[in-house]
């Protein structure tokens, strides 16, 4: 999973692989891979040792992609209608002192 991993998720990787040496089992974190084609995929991970040498494990990747962009999106529309209503609330303020 190194080899596939951006970067600025390698932080993510240590902690996952810190948590699991420390606790037997990591939490779900969110994190992205490089795809074969260069783009990228959010996924939520977590995993799990199954042996007490911890050289047994699992690990589960959910594909999150579609929802990080619906999120990301959602936010998006929030600020502009926020900076719309920003804007209405200055030109009624404009037109009350006329």
């Amino acid at each position: 999973w190194r080899a596939i991993t951006p970067a600025e998720w390698e932080g993510v990787d240590r902690a996952i692989a810190a948590e699991l040496a420390a606790e037997g089992a990591a939490a779900p974190r969110e994190k992205e891979y490089r795809r074969p084609d260069g783009t990228r995929a959010r996924l939520l991970v977590a995993g799990a040792t199954l042996d007490a040498a911890g050289t047994t494990g699992v690990t589960v990747a959910v594909d999150v992609t579609e929802r990080a962009r619906a999120e990301r999106r959602a936010a998006g529309l929030q600020e502009l209608t926020a900076a719309l209503n920003a804007a209405r609330t200055v030109d009624a303020v404009a037109d009350a002192h006329h």
